[in-house]
């Protein structure tokens, strides 16, 4: 016990002599401790590190012949695509009345009227048969046919039978033609209308009635539209109209 107490009693005095030394080791051992403890963390590898970030690759095969894809191909200027050619229509204009009312729809002898007006008729001389007098005009638009051939009196029939008034209920029962000699100029004007049939007129009441109203309607139809051509200054010829035309 005497020897611990000398030993502690030993120390405290070096310590008093040696205090200040003492200290300076201290914190010279704690820096030098310090200094190696960093140098070691430097160099040594962590436990756990982040991954590197890394890109998927596929690898593609490559064949015998390998190409590029097609690269697009550019208009140096800017196109436009051409549209479809659209047939063009002549507007339709309503015709109004002087009444201010519109007309009735064209019936079936308006509707061949129009059709032979449409065929056209050459620069040829009105041909004249032998007999009746029947004055026809040859004409064609290029194409052969029996359709390239018309006479001049289909026309004058067309407009004339749209103008004649009968009794329907009689001329169904009893049907009657009558024949009418016509005089008609170049541009369509009926001059003359004669009943042929003039001593069937006089006896026979009913078929007065009927011829008398057949010469007012070709009158009345005058002047006839005819398609253009060379025409005679004037054409005679005979017009025979049908009752039943009429009732149809």
């Amino acid at each position: 016990m005497q020897q611990v107490e000398s030993l502690i009693a030993a120390g405290r005095r070096y310590a008093r002599k040696n205090g200040a030394g003492i200290a300076v080791s201290l914190v010279l051992h704690t820096l030098l401790a310090l200094l190696v403890l960093a140098g070691a963390a430097r160099h040594t590898t962590p436990l756990f590190s982040r991954p590197e970030p890394f890109l998927p690759i596929d690898l593609v095969r490559l064949g015998p012949e390998t190409r590029s894809p097609p690269a697009e191909q550019h208009a140096l200027v800017p196109q436009q695509r051409a549209g479809k050619p659209q047939q063009e229509t002549a507007p339709q204009e309503a015709r109004v009345s002087p009444k201010g009312t519109k007309p009735a729809p064209d019936d079936a002898l308006d509707t061949k009227l129009k059709a032979l007006a449409k065929l056209k008729s050459p620069d040829t001389k009105l041909k004249l048969e032998v007999g009746q007098g029947v004055s026809t005009v040859d004409a064609s638009n290029g194409a052969t046919g029996d359709s390239a051939t018309y006479s001049v009196r289909d026309f004058v029939l067309a407009q004339v039978l749209r103008r004649w008034t009968i009794d329907l209920g009689k001329a169904k029962d009893k049907p009657l033609v009558i024949a009418l000699q016509i005089t008609m100029k170049r541009d369509g004007s009926i001059t003359e209308a004669t009943i042929i049939e003039q001593a069937r007129a006089k006896t026979d009441a009913y078929y007065r009635d009927i011829a008398l109203g057949a010469r007012n309607a070709a009158l009345l139809s005058s002047p006839i539209n005819l398609p253009p051509g060379d025409y005679p200054k004037e054409m005679h010829f005979t017009l025979r109209l049908d009752t039943r035309a009429v009732l149809h």
